[in-house]
């Protein structure tokens, strides 16, 4: 009984997440998070943690 209602909390973060992230990209507006992972890119990494961050990049928001 518990579990469910953790559960139920949790799946309703996790839509309110997502409805807000469409709303959002739906009205052209970037969130923090968008913002912050958008300066993470780099066009010609020059050493490991450019790379990784290119890599962290990709799967975020690429």
């Amino acid at each position: 009984m518990i579990y469910g209602i953790i559960l139920a909390i949790i799946g309703l973060c996790f839509a309110f997440q997502v409805i807000t992230a469409f709303i959002l990209t739906l009205f052209g507006f970037s969130s923090f998070y968008a913002k912050f992972v958008g300066n993470v890119y780099v066009d010609h990494p020059k050493d490991w943690y450019d790379r990784c961050m290119n890599v962290f990049y990709i799967a975020n928001y690429g």
